[in-house]
């Protein structure tokens, strides 16, 4: 049995831009190692990392560059509903110009 406080198991995503000068290393989290392999969070790794990249940041309230009806945060509570256990977009890194 997992203890309460161990922490959330985690996948790490990427994105490089195709000119090769910006990039983006994402980190979710979700409660079940399970969750982290689905196709669901693979495609929202994916999405986020580009979406990042593209936007130059990362806020929840960003309006989603997939979906201009939709925010961040509407994206990931779609998920969290879909898996029906959290999902924490944790760490996000992006480098270059």
């Amino acid at each position: 049995m997992k203890n309460i406080n161990d922490p959330m198991p985690y996948a790490i995503f990427s994105y490089v831009h195709h000119n090769r000068k910006i990039a983006s290393l994402v980190t979710i989290r979700c409660k079940t190692d399970f969750a982290l392999r689905t196709d669901l969070i693979k495609d929202l790794g994916k999405k986020i990392s580009m979406h990042v990249v593209a936007s130059g940041k990362f806020d929840l309230e960003d309006t989603w560059i997939l979906n201009d009806s939709l925010k961040v945060k509407d994206v990931i509570s779609d998920i969290q509903d879909q898996l029906g256990e959290p999902v924490i977009v944790d760490d996000v890194h992006i480098s270059g110009n």
